[in-house]
């Protein structure tokens, strides 16, 4: 009940930051720890577990559809063999960038050698 109370409350934020003006969603994003410049335009539902380890410059475009993966929840698979294998990493998109639709990205996961 509780997830299903979270989820209809970000669905209500996210509705009101794009009713009221075109960089709301970007204030939206930031309110969530995700890091934006200046002069971007998101068209896209970035909203993820963990929007803080994302990191936009300025002049960016995010189209729609685009996906932003931080984390690799399939890790623990090899929690045996790789016990300090990233299962989190930041993903940072710089200046001038134009991100196409239904790109997606994911961070790096790579074990301890």
């Amino acid at each position: 009940m509780k997830t299903a109370i979270k989820l209809i409350k970000h669905f209500i934020d996210k509705i009101e930051c794009y009713i009221s003006d075109e960089y709301s969603i970007c204030k939206f994003y930031r309110k969530k720890g995700m890091q934006i410049g200046k002069n971007c335009r998101i068209y896209a539902d970035l909203q993820g577990s963990e929007p803080y380890l994302i990191k936009i410059g300025n002049n960016c475009t995010i189209s729609n559809g685009v996906k932003l993966v931080t984390h690799d929840g399939g890790v623990w698979i090899f929690r045996n063999k790789y016990p300090s294998l990233q299962k989190f990493g930041t993903i940072e998109i710089q200046n001038n960038c134009f991100i196409g639709e239904n790109a997606k990205t994911i961070d790096k996961i790579t074990p301890d050698n």
